[in-house]
């Protein structure tokens, strides 16, 4: 009896590349089998992953390991004017 050999399934693999600038997200692109959509689908598949990259310097980023050229991380900067802090 012959063997089966396993389906291979070619799943397109979906990314969606945020650029973080100064602590905030500047540019967001969508990729599609390692080529880039000039215009986002309505709705993404529930297999695309997301990345956060270096908007300066392309480069890829993670919370915990910062852009290796100026520290940038995709961590959004919250600050709170002192007008808006209520002193009771």
């Amino acid at each position: 009896m012959r063997r089966k050999n396993a389906v291979t399934v070619n799943i397109w693999a979906w990314e969606r590349r945020r650029y973080w600038l100064n602590g905030s997200i500047v540019d967001e692109e969508v990729w599609n089998a390692g080529r880039i959509l000039p215009k986002p689908p309505r709705q993404l598949p529930s297999t695309t992953s997301e990345a956060d990259y270096c908007q300066p310097h392309r480069t890829r980023i993670y919370p915990d390991l910062a852009c290796q050229f100026c520290g940038e991380r995709p961590v959004p900067r919250v600050t709170v004017a002192s007008d808006d802090i209520n002193t009771w």
